[in-house]
């Protein structure tokens, strides 16, 4: 786990209520396993105690993106977050998903991995799929 004050690279809307935050983070990026999250210090929150956490959504040697929804106050203000500006990070949190393979529960090999998530869960589900050996079929709710 490292703590890490990055930069902000990209911050756009992504897709009907979502928003994408990529950060400049050399240091957590490359060490990111899916299922991982980390937590943000959201800056202008001065009074917040506690960091927000965020599923990881990409990653790689040069930092990482996180996706989200406005929920509440902390994500209200993540969006006045504007590109250059530094943020702090923690990171990578958590146990990550375990190494699915392509095998079926009795350990039969299945040649078409199943991916099956919803709403903040998307987001990790993509960097599974991005690092699965071969394509598979995911399942997410429409709204």
């Amino acid at each position: 786990m490292n703590q890490e004050k990055t930069t902000v690279l990209e911050h756009r809307v992504f897709q009907g209520e979502y928003r994408l935050l990529k950060l400049a983070a050399p240091s957590i990026g490359p060490l990111v396993q899916p299922g991982q999250f980390v937590h943000l210090r959201v800056p202008r929150l001065e009074n917040a105690v506690l960091r927000r956490p965020f599923s990881v959504f990409k990653a790689d040697a040069e930092g990482l993106s996180i996706l989200y929804a406005i929920v509440g106050m902390g994500t209200e203000v993540l969006t006045t977050v504007e590109v250059g500006e530094e943020v702090c990070l923690l990171g990578p949190l958590g146990t990550g998903f375990p190494n699915i393979g392509i095998y079926d529960a009795g350990g039969v090999k299945n040649k078409t991995p199943v991916l099956v998530a919803g709403g903040y869960g998307n987001a990790a589900l993509y960097l599974q799929a991005a690092k699965l050996p071969v394509k598979g079929i995911a399942f997410y709710p429409l709204r």
